[in-house]
């Protein structure tokens, strides 16, 4: 069998091959881990700025306990306008339901005696 090729030549192109496969399986890991690290500092860092925020507006929203209880009219004005809109007087409907009922649709398929044959002995 005449080859154009030696084997010293097809083993020598097969090193080349898995040593560039080697190398680039190599680099994408640590670009994988390089693109780790980048999100996690980047999520460490929005979470920071997610607690700054937080502490801002707690230190300008005043706590419940400083705030001065109201004299009840106000709930009184509250509880007084959801029973007017609860309670209102909406139309008067006749509570009646009436439907056509739908005609069954044909289908022969269906019909297990246009279907089914009969077996009879004889």
């Amino acid at each position: 069998m005449d080859t154009k090729y030696s084997v010293i030549t097809v083993i020598a192109a097969t090193l080349v091959v898995f040593t560039i496969l080697f190398i680039s399986l190599i680099m994408l890991k640590s670009f994988g881990k390089w693109v780790t690290e980048v999100r996690y500092k980047n999520l460490e860092r929005k979470q920071k700025k997610r607690e700054l925020k937080a502490a801002q507006a707690a230190a300008i929203v005043p706590d419940e306990e400083t705030k001065e209880p109201g004299n009840g009219e106000e709930i009184a004005a509250i509880a007084m306008a959801l029973h007017l809109y609860l309670n209102a007087n909406r139309d008067e409907e006749s509570e009646i339901i009436t439907f056509d009922p739908l005609a069954p649709r044909y289908s022969p398929w269906a019909q297990k005696n246009l279907v089914m044959k009969r077996v009879t002995k004889k």
